[in-house]
């Protein structure tokens, strides 16, 4: 008698992503709150200033500590408040029920590979049957898809600017039945197209985007701040406890290492994402970075004609949305990063202008305005460069 192994799904990322996304901050405030009660209390008030009767330095602890913790505090939970209620996904396209359609396909094929077996067996003969044909739920999606892609491009408004596939197409994607606008990209984690997604992280309860990474950048600088004052203020005192032959506090012992821990953590996280930003990069983008090539959709000026010839030596393309306008396809060179406009700009484009914008998580960082008829991102020198290129002067 034949048997067959029973199929066991493996674990579904997206339900690893929203549970871990729940319980990571939790385990956070758990090990800060525990932190907070060693530092203040074991390390400033019952050993610098009843037992060493250091006051100045108690106070300067509590103080720093305090000020410190307050502003990692707030960091994250503007992060997580942004990452709840605005996290940069984009709209669904009105498919998105294909979602259960592609859930349910299994389940249909087998329904009507059963009935097509029990109608062969009834018949004495396997019926070729166009049933299967004209049921099939692989057909009927991609005959969605590709209206859903007609709907969506005649409502395609391009910039001046874009990033397009290798025929001049925005670039489309078929899970959320969208076209991606610039710096896009779809989060298997959340199951959703995130604007400028960098990278999905638990610590902070889901994506960091456009919308999160100025917060982010805010968040792991203080906490960073906060995990590097811990572990030397916590050092310091263990040196002195035992120099005073006092021996070794457990809990003292257990905070030095996650602090340090963390320090490393925090200092690693901080240091990588402000490298990015300085880059004017995100984590995906920084793949391959040295060889990227990116297809550009540029609009033709009047000064790109060449003498009384309307031919070029690019492909040129045309959009419904920008009826009467030419486009050209070009390529980047392998390397170049369309949207570097410089350190301190790109810095700026995330932090903000001010001064207090680089240290307060209240406002969004420039990169989140694209209300410009230009680029969805300002464009650099590379871009500058490739348009001088292919018009010729």
């Amino acid at each position: 008698m034949a048997s067959s192994a029973a199929h066991v799904p493996g674990p579904n990322p997206q339900a690893i992503a929203r549970y871990s996304a729940i319980i990571v901050p939790l385990i956070i405030t758990a090990i800060v709150g525990w932190a907070s009660y060693v530092t203040i209390v074991q390390v400033a008030v019952y050993r610098l200033l009843q037992r060493y009767h250091q006051r100045a330095a108690a106070i300067a602890v509590i103080v720093l500590y305090s000020v410190s913790l307050f502003m990692a505090a707030l960091c994250y939970l503007r992060l997580l408040q942004t990452v709840w209620t605005n996290p940069a996904y984009l709209p669904l396209g009105r498919t998105k029920a294909d979602e259960r359609r592609r859930k349910s396909r299994g389940r249909i094929r087998r329904k009507l590979r059963g009935k097509h077996e029990r109608e062969a067996e009834e018949g004495g003969h396997l019926d070729g049957g166009s049933d299967v044909t004209a049921n099939d739920p692989d057909l009927g999606w991609g005959l969605e898809q590709h209206a859903e892609k007609i709907r969506n491009l005649e409502a395609f408004r391009p910039k001046e600017v874009f990033v397009c596939d290798y025929e001049g197409m925005p670039i489309w994607c078929e899970k959320c039945a969208c076209w991606k606008p610039d710096r896009a990209h779809h989060s298997s984690d959340v199951g959703r197209c995130v604007r400028r997604l960098d990278h999905f992280c638990p610590w902070v309860g889901g994506v960091v985007s456009e919308t999160t990474m100025k917060f982010f950048i805010q968040f792991t600088f203080y906490a960073a701040f906060l995990a590097v004052f811990v572990l030397v203020t916590d050092a310091a005192v263990l040196a002195k406890d035992r120099h005073n032959d006092y021996g070794t506090n457990a809990q003292l012992a257990v905070l030095l290492g996650f602090s340090g821990l963390f320090t490393l953590f925090s200092t690693g996280i901080f240091g990588n994402t402000l490298h990015m930003a300085l880059s004017n990069l995100t984590s995906i983008e920084a793949i391959n970075k040295g060889n990227n090539t990116y297809h550009l959709s540029v609009l033709v000026t009047p000064v790109w004609y060449r003498g009384d010839t309307n031919e070029y030596p690019f492909r040129t393309t045309s959009y419904p949305g920008a009826p009467g306008a030419t486009y050209a396809i070009l390529f980047t060179h392998p390397g170049d990063n369309p949207w570097d406009v410089g350190w301190f700009g790109n810095l700026k484009s995330v932090l903000g202008e001010s001064v207090l914008d680089w240290w307060v998580p209240l406002r969004y960082g420039p990169c989140t305005t694209h209300d410009s008829l230009e680029s969805d991102f300002p464009m650099g020198k590379a871009v500058d460069d490739l348009k001088k290129e292919a018009a010729g002067f």
